[in-house]
């Protein structure tokens, strides 16, 4: 009897453990075009399939621009006059938002900038998956409100912008090696400049990359 209890036991364990592994599995497994947009990119960042911000116009850019798994949306005029568009990713008939575009303004139609939608199921990566592929980012940049503790990562040389996902208030904002992305984006110039003044127009709310751990919240 107690042997038949035991391997009752263990082959519950066991079960149980299979089962934590496979949803593990399944909450990891990342929707087609994020790895896309990680390895098969037709261009390095900040392009991304042929579009580059600050140099691809909204007159260059048309459905069939990108792989016929992405549906085309747009474009549609925000209030100030530019325009917004962007892709859908179509996964075996589900639709996960993919990518975003808006142009500089209403009198240049150049791309400004292009965003990238994770921290939804399927679309997970984390800081360990960017550094990966990026590399070390150049800076850190925190920023605190009323909804708590932010931060971005991001690189001089490509114009990319990297938003974590945002943490309760704090004195400190620990990034680790598991900490999730909510957005990416890729910046034309002006466009970059223009984010630096809005979210950091304080030097010291940002600070060199220095490796995982705490950043002061400003």
């Amino acid at each position: 009897m107690k042997y038949k209890k035991f391997l009752l036991a263990s082959g519950f364990l066991f079960f149980t453990l299979q089962s934590c592994v496979y949803s593990d599995y399944i909450f990891q497994k990342q929707n087609l075009w994020v790895t896309e947009w990680l390895d098969s990119s037709a261009c390095a960042p900040p392009c991304w399939e042929g579009i580059t911000p600050g140099e691809t116009t909204l007159y260059q850019i048309s459905k069939d621009t990108v792989n016929n798994n992405f549906v085309f949306n747009g474009p549609t005029p925000y209030s100030d006059g530019s325009f917004y568009f962007g892709w859908t990713y179509n996964e075996n008939g589900n639709l996960y938002p993919a990518v975003q575009a808006t142009t500089e303004s209403k009198l240049d139609m150049t791309i400004g900038d292009l965003q990238f939608e994770f921290g939804l199921p399927g679309s997970y990566l984390s800081v360990n998956d960017i550094i990966s592929h990026f590399g070390e980012p150049d800076y850190v940049g925190i920023d605190e409100d009323m909804a708590g503790c932010g931060a971005v990562i991001f690189y001089s040389d490509k114009r990319v912008w990297l938003r974590l996902e945002r943490k309760k208030m704090d004195d400190h904002y620990f990034i680790n090696k598991g900490t999730g992305l909510s957005r990416s984006y890729y910046l034309s110039e002006s466009k970059r400049d223009e984010r630096l003044k809005s979210f950091y127009p304080f030097r010291n709310q940002l600070e060199p990359w220095n490796g995982y751990g705490e950043y002061q919240c400003k």
